[in-house]
């Protein structure tokens, strides 16, 4: 069991969801990425930090600029890599998961790549435009090396799928909201089936993202585990303002979500 298993139960115990909060490297520069991370270091369970990459079409169009400011000012993928061994070294003590695209793991090698993540101490991998029909060889490399491959599954799956993705789920599933919840309507309904749905065939934690910006839009969510956010927090440090500005309203918007309830409690597995 690593530290995202345990910090993922540990949640559980408390009856909160577990807050994850992904941030692409580099955006505007990794100096202001440390400082950016040790502002949501008291409010999140989980890092994730995302690898700049030209054409990321799994993210919306706040995520698409980020990249963009990120790969402009020269950062890489060692990059991110040392940014993750920095972190650690200098006592983050956060489970820490890497988000990136299949053609750089590609380049990289999936064995290679596998053994980066280990050495930096990074507990996850999410890769949103590898089909889970094409992982196997990827989530192979990374269970040698004791890291666990994030599937991503969304409520317009077919349910062959979805059971598929649940018996292969590994650290936590990612929820995927197609159109971002909304706090009421048919979007919502469809989550709920689909966590209902879930449950039925693993215990393996269930987080939602895309689309979360305030704390009201995760209530009543049976089933549920924890959250993603991502975009919103971007968007406030995009804005105007000294960077000690910035950051601060970065620091409230998070605390809102610190320790929110969980709807209903799933059996603590040991």
């Amino acid at each position: 069991m690593n530290i995202l298993d345990r910090q993922l139960q540990h949640a559980r115990r408390e009856n909160r969801l577990a807050f994850m909060a992904h941030v692409y490297a580099g955006d505007p520069d990794l100096n202001f990425t440390r400082r950016l991370v040790d502002t949501l270091a008291d409010a999140i369970d989980i890092l994730e930090l995302g690898i700049p990459f030209a054409d990321p079409l799994a993210d919306g169009a706040t995520f698409q600029l980020a990249c963009r400011r990120a790969l402009a000012g020269g950062v890489r993928v060692a990059d991110v890599f040392r940014l993750a061994g920095e972190l650690r070294r200098d006592g983050f003590p956060r489970p820490m998961v890497l988000t990136t695209y299949m053609n750089i793991v590609a380049r990289q090698g999936v064995d290679h790549f596998a053994r980066r993540l280990q050495e930096n101490d990074i507990q996850g991998l999410i890769v949103p435009d590898l089909p889970l029909e094409e992982a196997d060889e990827l989530d192979d490399a990374c269970r040698a090396e004791g890291i666990h491959l994030i599937h991503l599954v969304t409520p317009t799956a077919p349910h062959r799928r979805i059971t598929e993705i649940a018996r292969r789920a590994a650290g936590f599933l990612y929820v995927v909201s197609r159109t971002g919840v909304t706090g009421g309507g048919e979007a919502d309904a469809e989550i709920r089936r689909l966590l209902e749905q879930l449950r039925q065939h693993t215990d393996v934690p269930l987080l939602l993202g895309f689309g979360i910006s305030q704390p009201e839009q995760l209530q009543g969510f049976s089933y549920l585990d924890g959250f993603i956010i991502g975009s919103a927090i971007c968007r406030i440090y995009q804005g105007e303002g000294t960077v000690a500005e910035r950051l601060r309203r970065v620091g409230e918007f998070a605390a809102r979500f610190r320790h929110l309830p969980r709807t209903a409690a799933a059996p603590v597995t040991d």
